[in-house]
């Protein structure tokens, strides 16, 4: 009689014991270099399929009639979705994606790689892309078409070669100034058009908007010569930036054009707070410098005489 085999001595159908057999599993690993390049092809096919369900509007006449900029919008993500493909598909090709491109014209003399080439026109393309979509349309207002425009301006400014780390301590580094400078200039761009149905509103934003360009590119060049700027005239300029942003935001975003949320809504609060930050941090440093200078035990390095150094004037 033969003997009776356990379960689990049992052999699988082919003659090879389970227990012994090892299935090797395909694993793709996604870096750093493929993340930004993923998240710009979500933000792409969110953007497209933003514009394909509203495609179309009814309006109070009964016609149907295309979104702002839509077939524009339409180019821009399918672009955008196919170099997205063609980057991720180069990020595991170093030997494609490393190929040199020499350029020998007047205007460029140098050389770049496919892989840096392609991240440039992502972050170039959707610059432009996010520009008309947010500001002209069909994205004015905040929606995932809008978020999905941004998100892959953001993402691709990643993919040009900066990691998350770096991109956090480059924007540290400049601060609220440019924080500030930024906010100016899309409330500038937001405020065409808005002249006629808010004339008084949109000329006060307009003018704060460019005195603070004014006074975050004098501080910035003062920084860049290191020009160090006397606090009497830093805190007042900061503080009274502050009132006028805190002022302008209320204006805009309580009466118009900006209150609904968009690039224009963002901007005016972001001006604000941004404004707000730089007056207390300069009058921060004011009270620092100032207890510090009158701080009896502060002394100059190198200028305290040790007693063994001290003359000897005795007579022998």
């Amino acid at each position: 009689m033969a003997p009776k085999m356990k379960k689990y001595d049992q052999v699988e159908p082919g003659g090879m014991d389970s227990s012994k057999v090892s299935v090797a599993k395909a694993t793709v690993t996604i870096g750093d270099t493929q993340m930004p390049l993923v998240g710009q092809l979500i933000a792409s096919i969110v953007l497209l399929i933003a514009l394909v369900v509203g495609l179309n509007e009814w309006d109070k006449s009964g016609e149907w009639f295309k979104q702002k900029n839509w077939g524009y919008g339409i180019a821009a993500a399918v672009t955008a979705m196919c170099f997205s493909i063609l980057g991720i598909f180069l990020s595991f090709n170093s030997k494609w994606n490393d190929m040199p491109v020499e350029f020998t014209s007047s205007i460029m003399k140098n050389t770049a790689s496919v892989g840096s080439l392609n991240n440039i026109f992502l972050f170039v393309w959707w610059i432009i892309a996010a520009g008309i979509l947010t500001f002209d349309g069909p994205f004015v207002l905040t929606s995932n078409g809008y978020f999905a425009c941004w998100a892959g301006c953001i993402l691709s400014t990643i993919g040009l070669g900066y990691s998350i780390n770096t991109l956090q301590e480059s924007v540290t580094s400049l601060g609220s100034l440019l924080g500030l400078g930024v906010a100016s200039v899309v409330v500038i761009l937001a405020l065409f058009g808005s002249f006629s149905a808010f004339l008084t509103e949109s000329i006060y934003s307009m003018v704060v908007a460019c005195l603070t360009l004014l006074a975050v590119s004098g501080v910035w060049y003062a920084e860049r010569i290191e020009f160090k700027i006397n606090y009497y005239f830093e805190v007042p300029m900061f503080s009274v930036l502050s009132f006028l942003w805190i002022l302008l935001a209320c204006l805009v975003t309580f009466s118009g054009p900006f209150e609904s949320t968009g690039n224009g809504y963002f901007a005016s609060w972001g001006g604000a707070i941004m404004s707000t930050v730089l007056a207390v941090s300069s009058l921060k440093r004011k009270e620092d410098d100032s207890q510090d200078s009158e701080d009896p035990s502060y002394e100059e390095e190198g200028n305290i005489e040790s007693p063994d150094d001290e003359p000897n004037f005795s007579i022998d």
